[in-house]
């Protein structure tokens, strides 16, 4: 099983602010002189705690079917269904059989305002196409022999 997912320093770039922000509300919760404060403070830090694990774990897994682990969620898509992986404005794309596109939540393209950061990602997001693109294929030919 082949793992795509962002480069260390992308990963601790989308985990790093959820992270602070939750020490900030469990401070909060922590210095907080009543109720309301303790359950903002230490419920808000509970949840960004799991938003910013959730945010270091964004990946697709190549194996037997190709996994795409999101935000919310982990969905399960069949070599079958996928007609093939391509790069778009938003970032890296499956495109289903029927013509449906799924974004990848670990490979957006992201709004950057600077031409030359946006090129780097994109060539970046290229790369890992390439890589999904290559499973695919190879997928393919196993189930012709």
């Amino acid at each position: 099983m082949e793992t795509l997912a962002p480069v260390r320093l992308q990963r601790l770039a989308s985990f790093l602010p959820w992270a602070l922000v939750s020490l900030i509300l469990l401070w909060g919760g922590q210095v907080g002189d009543n109720t309301l404060d303790r359950v903002i403070g230490y419920g808000g830090a509970a949840v960004l705690a799991v938003v910013s694990y959730r945010a270091a774990r964004l990946r697709v897994l190549l194996g037997d079917e190709v996994v795409v682990v999101g935000w919310l969620r982990t969905h399960r898509v069949p070599w079958s269904e996928i007609e093939r992986f391509l790069v778009n404005d938003k970032g890296l794309t499956i495109r289903h059989k029927g013509g449906l596109e799924e974004q990848v939540p670990a490979f957006p393209m992201g709004g950057w305002l600077f031409r030359s950061m946006r090129d780097s990602m994109r060539a970046d997001l290229d790369r890992v196409c390439l890589k999904a693109e290559q499973a695919r294929r190879e997928r393919r030919g196993r189930k012709k022999n």
